[in-house]
């Protein structure tokens, strides 16, 4: 189960030059910052290229734009003492949530980077966009083989709440559901 004292939340940012991030993406990437926040979630901004600067997802997560992001180089051979693996291994949590842009690629070279080395890796579905839509089922597929778990914003906000053991954080959480699910046990 994704606690919130063992999660730690990534948001990838490919190069703004590929694409729009849809607006449902958008919206949940937006919910899980949010609900980072709240319960004091480290969360970590990465670009993809290791040049990228922020852009869409930094926008969307609030990012500030003068904020640097932490450059991935999945191609390092000490992976673990890049930038990116040094931002990870400070946070001192062992279950990533990675959401934002670029399925095809950055969030699929980081998950996989990330589960060799023995992180636990999420991937909330409906936050995470790709370059071209019909590669998701592929993608996905990949990622779920080599260990990820695949969820949806809604399942990481309801894990979240009901662990963090706190009525007030929880109630917090339930207004970041949709109204649907809001409303349900």
């Amino acid at each position: 189960m994704l606690h919130p004292k063992t999660s730690f939340l990534v948001l990838m940012e490919g190069t703004a030059t590929h694409a729009t991030i849809p607006a449902v993406p958008a919206t949940n990437l937006q919910r899980l910052t949010s609900a980072a926040i709240v319960l004091n979630v480290p969360t970590v901004p990465a670009g993809y290229p290791t040049g990228t600067g922020p852009g869409q997802v930094a926008a969307l997560a609030g990012i500030a734009p003068s904020t640097s992001l932490v450059a991935f180089d999945p191609s390092a051979v000490d992976w673990v003492s890049t930038p990116l693996g040094r931002a990870i291994a400070l946070t001192g949590r062992s279950q990533m949530i990675v959401c934002g842009f670029w399925l095809e690629e950055a969030i699929t070279l980081l998950t996989l980077k990330c589960l060799s080395l023995g992180i636990d890796a999420y991937l909330p579905v409906d936050a995470t966009a790709a370059v071209n839509p019909k590669n998701c089922p592929a993608a996905h597929a990949r990622l779920t083989q080599a260990g990820a778990v695949p969820t949806t914003t809604e399942q990481v906000l309801r894990e979240w709440g009901a662990l963090c053991g706190d009525a007030a954080i929880q109630s917090k959480l339930i207004s970041l559901l949709d109204s649907k699910s809001a409303s349900s046990p």
